[in-house]
Formats: C-alpha cells, structure tokens, sequence
C-alpha cells in the first residue's frame, strides 16, 4: 500500500540483514537523514497503531509480510502530522488552536499612505501588476516539488515550492476537510524556512 511521501527501495537481504544495517542504506539513500544520528532513526509500522519495531528486526520477515515502515527521527515530526495547536505552542510560543484563533493582519492599523503618488505612477503601478500577472497565467509548471526541509523541529517533503525575485512561496494542496492541518504544515515550513535562510546569510 503506497502512503504519502511513501518511497520506495531495493536492498539486498544477503548485505542487509536487520533494521539497524538498513539504517546505513537510509542515510545513503535519503538527504535528510545523511547528519541523522543512527541511535535517533526510529521505524513505526505504518498500517497497526505507528507501533515501534525494534532496530534488531529482521529485514526478511518484514519483507515477506510486505510491511510499510514509517520512518522518523527522534524529538522531530513530518510536516504533515503537526496540528495548529502543536504549531502554536510549541513553534511560534502563541496559543492559537484553530484558524479563527490566529491573529489576523488589520490594515486600518496601519497609518495611511503618504499620498505623494500621482495618478499617472499609481496607474503604471497596476499595469505593472497586470504584466506580471499575465507572466503567470498557465506558466507556472505542476511537477510535484522533490525540495526537502529538514530543521531542528521538523522535516518532510514540499508540496509546491515557487521562487518569486528570491521569494520563496510554500503551497500545500489541501481538501476542505483537512485545511486546519495544511495551515498547521505550511506555518512549521516557512518557520524552518526561515531558519534555512539566515544560516545560508551567516
């Protein structure tokens, strides 16, 4: 059974005989594992409960029965498993827990415009926007993005990754049922994001 994020790889029982030498195989494999700490490599199984295997295992049990192991690394979480009060508390220090809960940008706060703009610049300004707009119609591509994020408190797979003039924009696609959890995932992306790009800057 094939899961989100689900990966697939050949090993070869005779070299690899328990879940502790296929450890070795992962960080060879895998990008975000390779400075991962053997001892902190944990394996779940995907389909009874995420119940923990222990890493003396052996590998050809487990392929004979055909069993999804879920992979993680300890004191993190895929993306995809944080929620908003996880996000709130434990990431941004707030007590959001739900969507209506977050604080919202009010521009009547914000001072007014200086209004030294003239019609003609306010009007070659829209323009400008209606270019780049017209740049972006039908030409953004739809591959799925293959961009990993590993930080000090989560890691997973991007959804969609697009860099505007060195911008990046996260987009996670999500059904209506689930939106709460896509917020959750794009609020403990952008703050890893973030952490990513001041030590590119140091």
């Amino acid at each position: 059974m094939d899961h989100p994020s689900s990966r697939k790889l050949k090993v070869n029982l005779l070299q690899v005989s328990d879940l502790e030498d296929f450890k070795d195989v992962l960080k060879e494999k895998i990008q975000m594992l390779k400075n991962v700490e053997p001892d902190d490599i944990v394996f779940l199984n995907y389909d009874y409960c995420n119940i923990l295997i222990l890493p003396n295992t052996l590998l050809k049990p487990l392929a004979d029965n055909i069993m999804d192991l879920k992979i993680q690394i300890k004191r993190k979480k895929v993306f995809r498993n944080w929620t908003l009060k996880e996000v709130g508390s434990e990431i941004y220090k707030n007590t959001f827990n739900s969507i209506d809960s977050i604080q919202k940008l009010n521009l009547e706060e914000f001072s007014e415009l200086n209004s030294s703009f003239n019609k003609e610049k306010i009007e070659y300004f829209i323009k400008q926007l209606k270019d780049k707009a017209f740049a972006f119609n039908n030409k953004i591509s739809s591959n799925k993005a293959i961009s990993e994020l590993d930080g000090s408190q989560g890691y997973g797979n991007l959804d969609y990754k697009v860099v505007i003039q060195d911008v990046p924009v996260l987009i996670n696609k999500a059904k209506k049922q689930n939106i709460e959890k896509r917020v959750a995932q794009n609020l403990a992306q952008i703050d890893i994001l973030k952490d990513q790009d001041e030590q590119d800057n140091n």
